[in-house]
């Protein structure tokens, strides 16, 4: 697997960014066969705006589920299952 990426968030203040950006870490945790990626996005106010953009490379058979509340997903190549929520 590769991962690469991005995050951009909006603040008026520069304290509030660093806050919001020390708060959201990506994460890359391995259960299993299972590999987990989290931008813990959802730990920041609603009044700040934070995306994060990922590149995300795996082997051609492998399975992908993902979990959003906004954002979109470009999947291509793959032949394992895609699940989206």
């Amino acid at each position: 697997m590769k991962l690469g990426g991005r995050k951009s968030i909006r603040s008026f203040q520069q304290a509030d960014a660093d806050r919001a950006n020390n708060d959201t870490p990506f994460e890359v945790i391995t259960q299993g066969s299972d590999i987990i990626i989290r931008t813990n996005q959802d730990r920041v106010q609603d009044s700040m705006r934070i995306s994060g953009d990922l590149e995300i490379t795996v082997p051609k058979n492998a399975s992908i589920e993902a979990h959003g509340r906004y954002g979109d997903f470009d999947i291509s190549e793959l032949g394992g299952a895609v699940e989206i929520k």
